[in-house]
């Protein structure tokens, strides 16, 4: 049974675009310019319209059990700090209620409103989809004009990982990569990718059987907030790791999703690269930041609301 259609696919073109600056000069502009026209259907009647509605999404949730293996030192490493054992991932919830911490610094500064989306833990395959296909829904129903998906979790990145090596039919060691951890971190994550992968060895043949077995109510959640989203037509920015592995599983589930995504910052993580290479698509630029939680997407921002302010006049 399939759980999505296959996502219509723009119908805007760049060709009706103006020229504000000399096209050797604009760079990825142009590139962020023609996404837009693209996705909102420009016409030579219906000129490009800047952002006016983003929103940044944030799902939270990680798996009931105590399933620390692999995630029981916090290190330095960034990406372990954002997505890694449960504590900290609560404390970062906590910093979220309290109207501080990096996601609503960022969310702030470059002028996006936050939702945060709890997805119960347990919840079945089918109620954690159903919640992400109702939030994207209620977006596009408001006419929220940009989403920026994102994901908060304890553990989540080595599930991620895992997800994207058993999709993409890579090993343990090519999605975790070598980049900025220990030799004993390295060991740990590369063991707990492994493990985790080898438990859904059975079903690499369905990325929804995949999805059920391994992956935990937020990642559900947000793969179905992703598919759906893409079928209302609404545009996306791609966070970092977690959320642009949601992405490869939202396109397999709703082939064509991933036309209506647009990838922010690439991080140094092997996965992240992994993951927008699959997809087929370019991130606008680099800032090296792992941080993931909505802030590599927010930092896309101010170069995507100047592109669409100026190619719409």
């Amino acid at each position: 049974m399939n759980l999505f259609n296959t996502v219509a696919p723009p119908t805007g073109g760049a060709e009706h675009l103006p020229t504000p600056i000399p096209v050797e000069a604009a760079g990825r502009l142009r590139d962020v310019a023609a996404f837009f026209a693209s996705v909102q259907g420009v016409t030579a009647d219906a000129p490009l319209r800047p952002i006016v509605e983003p929103r940044l999404v944030l799902v939270s949730g990680g798996r009931a059990e105590a399933d620390t293996a692999g995630t029981t030192e916090i290190t330095d490493d960034a990406a372990s700090t954002a997505t890694g054992p449960r504590d900290v991932a609560a404390q970062l919830l906590e910093q979220f209620h309290a109207g501080t911490g990096p996601t609503l610094a960022f969310a702030e500064a470059t002028g996006i409103a936050t939702e945060l989306v709890e997805s119960p833990s347990p919840s079945s395959f089918e109620e954690a989809l159903s919640l992400g296909i109702r939030t994207a829904d209620a977006h596009a129903d408001r006419g929220v004009d940009l989403v920026l998906p994102a994901s908060l979790g304890h553990g989540d990145e080595e599930e991620a990982l895992a997800l994207l090596g058993l999709l993409c039919s890579e090993e343990p060691v090519a999605v975790v990569g070598f980049h900025g951890t220990s030799d004993k971190r390295w060991s740990q994550r590369v063991s707990r990718v492994r493990d985790l992968m080898f438990s859904a060895r059975d079903h690499r043949g369905s990325a929804a059987d995949i999805l059920r077995h391994l992956a935990n109510p937020a990642m559900i959640t947000l793969v179905g907030f992703l598919a759906q989203s893409a079928s209302r037509r609404t545009p996306i920015l791609l966070d970092t790791t977690v959320t642009c592995v949601a992405a490869c599983y939202a396109q397999a589930l709703a082939p064509g999703a991933r036309d209506w995504m647009l990838a922010g910052q690439l991080t140094p993580q092997a996965g992240h690269l992994l993951a927008v290479r699959h997809l087929g698509l370019t991130p606008l630029f680099a800032l090296n930041m792992p941080l993931g939680m909505g802030t590599g997407a927010a930092s896309a921002m101010p170069l995507i609301r100047a592109a669409t302010t100026l190619y719409a006049r």
